[in-house]
């Protein structure tokens, strides 16, 4: 059985908090994701952040985000590569280069 584009589109979707969530409650990356932020106390740090008592400065968002491994992209630019993949796919399976 073939793969649509439509099921290789149908991904879920990573919110932002969760990203942070994780990345924070993941040992390996807390201190990355600490000093993007500039936090000097990176447990109790990160225990606000997660309590919702402290916030990300926002001159270090973008760094945070980064460290998350995150990348801010317009809908307009993702429109573009759907479009993108949909036309690849159709022109493949013309050529017989895919099944479907």
């Amino acid at each position: 059985m073939g793969t649509t584009a439509t099921q290789i589109l149908a991904r879920p979707k990573i919110g932002v908090e969760r990203a942070l969530r994780d990345a924070l409650s993941d040992p390996r990356r807390r201190e990355l994701v600490c000093q993007a932020a500039g936090w000097k106390d990176s447990s109790s740090a990160t225990s606000r952040v997660l309590a919702g008592q402290q916030g990300i400065p926002l001159e270090r968002l973008d760094s945070v985000l980064r460290a998350t491994g995150l990348t801010v992209v317009t809908p307009g630019y993702l429109d573009w590569l759907s479009t993108g993949l949909v036309m690849w796919v159709q022109h493949s399976c013309e050529l017989g280069n895919v099944e479907g």
